[in-house]
C-alpha cells in the first residue's frame, strides 16, 4: 500500500465498523488469503455487481470514469505512464470486491487473485500509531 502505508507501519484495523457499516469504494481493507496463510492490505475499488476496468491508467466503473483522488500523483507520475496497466472489464460477483494496492506496479491484488470474497475481508480502515509521522486514521 506504499506510499500510503510502509512496510514498517504499525497499527490496527476496525472489525466492528466493518460489521456495522459495510464497505464503500476506496475503503482500506484487510484481506485473508487462505492459500498463502497471510493477510493483505488493499483498497476497495469495485463493489458487488459492478463492472471494473482500467484504460490508459484511468478507472472505469460500469463504463463511467471514476477519479482516484487518494493516489499520490507525484508517485504515479514517476512511472511515466506505466503505473497502472489496462484491465479488461470484469464484472464483480454478488459477494465479491475488486481490491488493489496503492503501489500498483508492485502489488499482488485482484489482478492476480481475482475478486476477493466478502468472507475473506476481515476488517476495514487502518489506525497507524507507528511511525509517529504517519499517526492517524485511514478510511475508518
Amino acid at each position: 500500500m506504499y506510499p500510503e502505508l510502509s512496510d514498517t507501519s504499525v497499527g490496527f484495523s476496525n472489525v466492528v465498523g466493518y460489521n456495522i457499516s459495510g464497505l464503500k469504494r476506496f475503503d482500506i481493507v484487510i484481506i485473508y488469503v487462505a492459500e498463502k496463510d497471510e493477510y493483505l492490505v488493499k483498497r476497495v475499488i469495485g463493489l458487488p455487481g459492478e463492472t471494473v476496468s482500467y484504460k490508459d491508467g484511468k478507472l472505469y466503473i460500469n463504463g463511467e470514469y471514476v477519479k482516484e483522488d487518494f493516489l499520490d500523483q507525484t508517485y504515479v507520475s514517476s512511472y511515466n505512464g506505466t503505473f497502472m496497466a489496462d484491465v479488461s472489464p470484469i464484472t464483480i460477483g454478488d459477494d465479491e470486491y475488486y481490491c488493489l494496492g496503492d503501489n500498483r506496479p508492485h502489488s499482488s491484488d485482484s489482478r492476480y487473485y481475482g475478486p476477493f470474497k466478502k468472507e475473506n475481508i476481515k476488517s476495514k480502515g487502518i489506525f497507524i500509531f507507528w511511525p509517529f509521522s504517519n499517526f492517524g486514521v485511514e478510511t475508518w
